[in-house]
């Protein structure tokens, strides 16, 4: 009987000690006003890396040289050939001058965020980008556009007007100056940028940086 008893009570013991621990790790209770430190957190939560991620910091872009590019804020592709997922392609924005622009990494190419409108057959100031097929939508605020060594950007918050540009630059990776004569294009105007602008020039490859 008293081994009966014994055996009893090591299997309740036992019982006890696994309820809800089949891992082996004493489970954390968390208040919802509790903080759980770093030091509380579990010995694996550091990412694949062995990193332990921590907050304040940024994801910037930079080129070869360590100059400044911007805030990462989208990683992406070509519209063109969709998805914006897997191609060359980032769009970053500069704190100081408020500009979103994209820019390919490989060769740090600043790229036009749409099909661009210039006055004059031969691409010489830009005077707005195609507003597409939405009739009742504004332009959104902040488009940086890089043409000739100067920044300009879109105006924000308006809606298209109709343009008589004499010459175009494609999207994305186009590049290419083609003389399109005509005076009814949608497009939102553009204003050439006074005060603090991006850098006009880049040193390839760009990378991205967190700090």
């Amino acid at each position: 009987m008293r081994n009966l008893l014994v055996a009893l009570a090591s299997l309740a013991a036992l019982t006890s000690a696994s309820c809800g621990e089949e891992s082996g790790v004493n489970p954390v209770e968390v208040s919802p006003g509790d903080d759980l430190s770093q030091a509380d957190a579990p010995a694996d939560s550091a990412n694949d890396t062995g990193a332990t991620p921590t907050g304040g910091g940024s994801l910037w872009v930079e080129d070869a040289g360590g100059q400044v590019a911007g805030i990462l804020f989208r990683r992406g592709g070509d519209d063109q050939i969709g998805g914006r997922t897997i191609y060359d392609l980032v769009t970053v924005y500069h704190p100081d001058s408020g500009l979103f622009y994209d820019v390919t990494m490989s060769d740090a190419v600043v790229r036009y965020p749409a099909t661009t409108f210039f006055r004059g057959y031969s691409c010489d100031v830009p005077i707005g980008v195609a507003s597409g097929g939405c009739s009742d939508c504004v332009s959104g605020y902040g488009i940086g556009i890089l043409h000739g060594g100067a920044w300009y950007r879109v105006r924000g918050g308006v809606t298209f007007d109709q343009q008589g540009p004499g010459s175009t630059i494609g999207p994305a990776r186009t590049t290419e100056c083609v003389s399109h004569g005509t005076s009814n294009a949608k497009a939102f105007p553009v204003d050439e940028v006074g005060g603090a602008t991006p850098p006009t020039t880049f040193t390839a490859p760009l990378r991205v940086v967190f700090r």
